[in-house]
């Protein structure tokens, strides 16, 4: 064999347009503040030059010394050495620093419990610099801790405090100087406060909850400056339920997490700002809410699909119209998350108290998100250079041939002749591995491990196939067989991270209507960012999730006797409708984004490869005749062509088709 590359320019009949693929987010690591494992970071302000204060509780490497700190950073996580604050913990290890909050004069409000010189507080002001403003005495609010900055220049205070021998219940409030202000009384309320968000107006929302035998009342209300009761608000929540994140919106609308009227368990709540029921947001039900600037809003708290009750999305993001976006679920964090912060150009800090962020601990307590510009990966990938490489499987000697666009050549011995090759990957290196399906049985040989693979799935007769249907692991694929049971065609899938367990059972999946003589397909059809299993017949396509977290879905495209070659032919990590029609040799394919386009390219004889050759992130166009590879390059609309190979060999990108 031999491997040569030749290029010409080749008119389609449609220009393919450049798409900007959707992207997810990764850790910033130009930004890192180099937290331990025993910091803790409560809360963040990011001021208008770019810098960040965070404060917290923090400990040695050893897990003593801990009390209360405030930091500021620079923009690539370094510590500001202008910025110190005067706050020490109230007994050994013992202190916290809560939250941080700006004040219209420059200052800053921290809240928590600390010492400031001897003297015990829950709150200090400090100036710019961290310097302590001494014209604000400390004092004790209660064991809430949340204090919230009014427009006039006073502070609400989440507790009860007895004032001048009167006790002030729920809430009270407090001059600039820390003085109690006697003249704010709320009677109304049999409960306590949770939350405080004042108003412009000078009003103010809270959320409250209720004590054992007191009478259930609603958990949210407006009130008025002296503490009475706003009554032309009126909140569409259901007494006795609880609330939490409240979050004001640009608009004046409000957020709120609790139990919607007629749901069975917690849901987000967009209220108008008379308290009127605006949209339940059914998926989400976190607490934590950052409004952006575009209308939508991050949560730590929403699932992409009704049907799903696992672990929700810590990084998600929901539209005004309450759709989730799919497409955003690479991150995941060790440990729990305590809010988001704008960093500005679509870049997010988030901060907390988790140890790693995907399993990487090197990531913890305090990280920037940025967009993940990285392209798709390529399928039969065997070098991990981000290109698909050429790979044939010979029955004829049982040899893999494999010519890497970077690591070259490479055979290996793998399988018998009537195996099936299913490439996949079995482990996380970012290559393909070799395997083969044989009679109910999974034989693969992980790059990493060069070791023996083997998993049960299927048996013989059985159509193996291969795809990413989890969101969990995104770097293993599944692994599924789709065959006949009494008559009825049955899809049968195991995770891939169960590869070295083959005791585990299999998902079963049906889908409406699919028949032994349909032609079956795997893809991300719906962009969710989880391949489907489906089928195509005469045209028609049929797909369903194997979970049925979503309902199936069908679409036209195509006409009898095509090939199905559904891949992402836009680079936007969808999977497109596309056919090969071999009585003309026409490529007929359904952009997702960049629209549809036809081309001819190939001969009736010709087995469609379609892959994505020279990395750009877009599935190219590509023809396997008797050892000859010819690539129509999607991007540039180039075309290569290279011998690798012999007649009767089995091309891998093909071995989804229904001819092998």
């Amino acid at each position: 064999m031999k491997i040569l590359y030749s290029f010409v320019f080749l008119l389609v009949l449609t220009v393919v347009s450049t798409a900007a693929w959707s992207v997810d987010y990764k850790v910033d690591t130009a930004f890192d503040p180099g937290f331990n494992q025993f910091t803790t970071v409560n809360d963040l302000l990011v001021q208008s030059d770019g810098k960040v204060i965070a404060v917290g509780r923090t400990c040695q490497n050893n897990g003593s010394g801990c009390g209360p700190y405030a930091t500021r950073l620079n923009e690539n996580g370094t510590v500001d050495s202008t910025f110190n604050v005067a706050v020490s913990p109230v007994a050994q290890g013992v202190g916290d620093i809560l939250t941080i909050k700006p004040l219209s004069n420059g200052q800053f409000l921290l809240t928590g419990d600390f010492n400031v010189g001897n003297q015990r507080t829950n709150y200090a002001r400090i100036n710019a610099d961290g310097s302590l403003d001494a014209t604000m005495q400390p004092a004790s609010v209660g064991s809430f801790y949340i204090l919230e900055p009014t427009p006039d220049g006073k502070y609400i205070a989440c507790g009860d405090r007895t004032i001048n021998g009167q006790f002030y219940d729920v809430a009270h409030r407090i001059n600039a100087d820390g003085s109690p202000d006697p003249t704010f009384r709320i009677t109304f309320i049999a409960g306590f406060c949770t939350g405080v968000k004042a108003l412009a107006n000078g009003k103010i929302l809270m959320t409250v909850g209720y004590n054992s035998g007191e009478t259930p009342i609603k958990p949210l209300y407006r009130i008025n400056a002296d503490g009475s009761q706003d009554t032309t608000f009126d909140a569409a929540m259901p007494i006795g339920t609880g609330a939490g994140g409240l979050t004001i919106l640009p608009d004046g609308k409000l957020l709120v997490r609790t139990r919607p009227a007629g749901f069975n368990d917690d849901a987000i709540e967009r209220l108008l700002p008379n308290g009127e029921l605006d949209k339940v947001i059914s998926l989400c039900k976190g607490i934590l809410s950052l409004p952006l600037s575009d209308g939508t809003v991050i949560n730590n708290g929403c699932r992409k699909w009704n049907g799903y009750f696992g672990n929700p999305l810590e990084f998600s993001r929901f539209a005004a119209d309450g759709t989730v976006d799919a497409k955003l679920d690479n991150i995941y964090f060790g440990d729990p998350i305590s809010g988001f912060r704008d960093a500005g150009n679509d870049r997010y800090y988030v901060f907390g108290n988790f140890r790693s962020v995907n399993n990487n601990t090197n990531h913890r307590k305090l990280v920037r998100l940025a967009p993940d510009l990285s392209l798709p990966r390529a399928k039969f990938d065997f070098d991990g250079d981000g290109k698909s490489d050429l790979a044939v499987f010979r029955p004829s000697d049982r040899f893999w041939y494999i010519y890497g666009s970077t690591a070259g050549y490479s055979n290996l011995l793998w399988g018998l002749s009537t195996d099936k090759p299913i490439a996949s990957h079995f482990d996380r290196d970012g290559k393909t591995d070799i395997a083969v399906f044989r009679d109910g049985t999974w034989h693969g040989f992980p790059s990493t491990t060069a070791s023996w693979v083997q998993m049960p799935l299927g048996q013989t007769g059985d159509k193996p196939m291969v795809g990413n249907s989890e969101d969990s692991d995104v770097d293993v694929e599944e692994y599924a067989v789709r065959g006949v049971r009494n008559g009825a065609v049955k899809w049968f899938i195991r995770q891939g991270n169960a590869a070295g367990l083959p005791v585990s059972s299999p998902s079963e999946r049906s889908l409406t209507n699919e028949q032994p003589t349909d032609i079956p397909v795997v893809g991300d059809f719906n962009g969710d960012g989880r391949d489907e299993v489906g089928y195509f017949r005469n045209g028609f396509w049929n797909s369903g999730d194997y979970r049925s977290y979503l309902p199936d879905q069908t679409f036209q495209w195509g006409i009898s006797g095509d090939i199905p070659v559904p891949a992402d032919y836009d680079g936007d990590r969808q999977t497109d409708y596309a056919v090969f029609r071999p009585s003309t040799g026409v490529w007929w394919v359904n952009a997702s984004s960049s629209g549809a386009f036809a081309v001819r390219f190939g001969i009736s004889s010709d087995i469609p490869v379609p892959a994505d050759y020279d990395g750009d992130g877009k599935t190219d166009i590509a023809v396997y005749r008797d050892g000859q590879w010819w690539q129509l390059l999607v991007g540039s609309g180039n075309v290569q062509v290279a011998n690798w190979g012999l007649a009767g060999d089995i091309p891998i990108p093909a071995q989804s088709q229904s001819q092998f």
